[in-house]
């Protein structure tokens, strides 16, 4: 997911949310300036460079 979002130049961020749960989430905005945040479940493994990779 965040190679197409790099591969199109999109600014995301990335972050680890906050609580007992902890998923990943990703915020971005579609062409129409509409935000969009994907969870993503805690298990999942993010990119080593996670925190570099967020861009705004």
């Amino acid at each position: 997911m965040l190679d197409r979002l790099d591969q199109f130049e999109v600014p995301y961020r990335i972050i680890r949310a906050p609580g007992d749960e902890r998923t990943w989430q990703v915020f971005f905005k579609d062409p129409n300036q509409v935000d969009v945040e994907l969870d993503f479940d805690a298990s999942e493994i993010p990119p080593d460079d996670w925190k570099l990779r967020s861009r705004k």
